[in-house]
């Protein structure tokens, strides 16, 4: 008699606080890079790695100095590095790219292809499988990506949405994520940033752990960490 075990691993489902993909996206400036610079101080979560595509790691230095930066040239060499991080040995827990914009950027510069449409395509398919082989493996993946506020084909209904090259991108990279949060400041007070993981009629959300509150006030990755943990002990409790 085979053994199931022999074709493929069977396991018990991934619990929350074991690990995660996260895309959290929000206008410049909203405190993006801060968020997934957070997990720094989460133990299971660190060490943390910042693949940038955008120059932007400074922020990073009063608050999460821990956090190493892989300042990327091009694509091709981005494509190596993730595919280290996937296959060998190393001390790194958490990626964070930042953004994916600038990403796929970098995937279109070195297109070969003068046809947009095809730039388009490379853009979506090269990012989507960085992504996907970082959510298989056993890293926490954080996408950062910038807002655009898209306007319905069909009804005229404006929607706040992550940025990404195309329409393909647009619809198929949110699949792969177990959270989606949109970070935004809030407009009675500057200094409070919030965390929107619930997806509404005009904002784009999404909590694959059914764990979170609505809103989250100045989130970081404790808070939210905090959550799963809340969730486990009530799992424990059952």
């Amino acid at each position: 008699m085979i053994d199931i075990n022999d074709i493929v691993a069977v396991t018990p489902p991934r619990k929350p606080a074991e690990k995660g993909s996260y895309l959290f996206y929000g206008l410049p400036g909203v405190g993006k890079t801060l968020l997934g610079g957070s997990a720094s101080e989460v133990e299971s979560m660190n060490n943390v790695l910042l693949i940038d595509f955008e120059g932007g790691s400074s922020v990073l230095s009063k608050d999460y100095p821990n956090v190493h930066v892989a300042a990327v040239d091009n694509w091709t060499q981005t494509e190596e590095l993730i595919f280290f991080l996937v296959d060998e040995e190393h001390e790194y827990k958490t990626v964070i790219l930042d953004t994916a914009g600038e990403a796929q950027h970098f995937i279109m510069a070195e297109s070969s292809d003068d046809n947009p449409y095809e730039k388009w395509d490379d853009a979506w398919r090269k990012l989507s499988n960085a992504v996907k082989l970082l959510h298989k493996s056993d890293l926490n993946v954080i996408l950062l990506a910038h807002a655009e506020n898209e306007r319905s084909e069909f009804d005229g209904t404006k929607q706040i949405r992550p940025y990404f090259q195309g329409k393909r991108s647009q619809n198929e990279l949110p699949k792969v994520f177990d959270v989606i949060g949109y970070l935004f400041i809030d407009e009675d007070d500057e200094e409070t940033r919030i965390l929107q993981a619930k997806p509404t009629s005009d904002t784009v959300g999404k909590d694959r752990f059914g764990i979170f509150p609505n809103e989250i006030e100045n989130p970081t990755f404790e808070k939210l960490v905090s959550y799963m943990e809340a969730d486990k002990t009530d799992e424990e409790g059952k």
